[in-house]
């Protein structure tokens, strides 16, 4: 069924994207995108998710701290992992998890990294399996123990 794609993802532009998340938070996530920094992209239904790679600069106030606790600065920049899940719920409606940690409803740079990442290719979203919730599955191995033990094999 994960073979289908939603109506709500069919539909998805780019103006949509512009218009949700603003200029500034847009252009710095088809750049992301265009820079090959989402990575892991899986889709179940018209929830996608993805982790998007930043080098991340410290501010002067973050680098002045650091020096303060007499840490070695290793390097100017550092890499940062957001892990990202957008849903689109329906036009212009959206429920986004950010590692960044904005509002659910506005996307971020990184959300829209991962909504440019399904414009531009849509076939490296693997098709995530739907999760059996944890007392599901161990009745579920109880079961198979169950029938391997009575068809005799064990």
């Amino acid at each position: 069924m994960d073979e289908v794609v939603p109506s709500t993802l069919q539909r998805l532009r780019a103006a949509d994207i512009i218009h949700a998340a603003g200029l500034a938070a847009a252009s710095l996530g088809q750049e992301y995108c265009r820079l090959g920094l989402v990575h892991a992209s899986r889709r179940q239904g018209a929830r996608l998710s993805g982790i998007v790679n930043v080098q991340h600069a410290p501010t002067d106030n973050e680098a002045l701290a650091t020096q303060e606790a007499g840490q070695i600065e290793h390097s100017a920049s550092e890499q940062r992992r957001y892990p990202v899940e957008v849903e689109v719920l329906a036009a212009g409606s959206w429920k986004i998890t950010c590692g960044c940690r904005t509002a659910p409803s506005t996307p971020c740079s990184h959300a829209a990294a991962l909504l440019y990442r399904w414009l531009d290719d849509p076939l490296s979203f693997s098709t995530a399996l739907p999760t059996i919730p944890e007392p599901a599955a161990a009745e579920l191995a109880s079961f198979e123990h169950e029938d391997s033990i009575s068809s005799g094999a064990g």
